[in-house]
């Protein structure tokens, strides 16, 4: 899972922007560490047994209030 604040590029070779990597086993992930007021993109992606990334998901834009 990576996280973009709203206008940034959305540049996934930049680690500071991983957030999370997630397990088979894990649905879910809650983001605990946004700020009020603030806009962000996220997107997602896989890893293959040989540990090759996906594309990217289509962006989601949340706001915070």
């Amino acid at each position: 899972v990576y996280r973009f604040e709203a206008g940034q590029p959305e540049e996934l070779d930049n680690v500071t922007h991983l957030l999370k990597i997630l397990r088979a086993h894990e649905t879910t992930f809650t983001d605990d560490r946004v700020r009020p007021n603030q806009r962000y993109v996220y997107v997602v992606t896989a890893f293959d047994r040989l540990h090759n990334e996906s594309t990217p998901t289509a962006r989601v834009e949340v706001g915070v209030e």
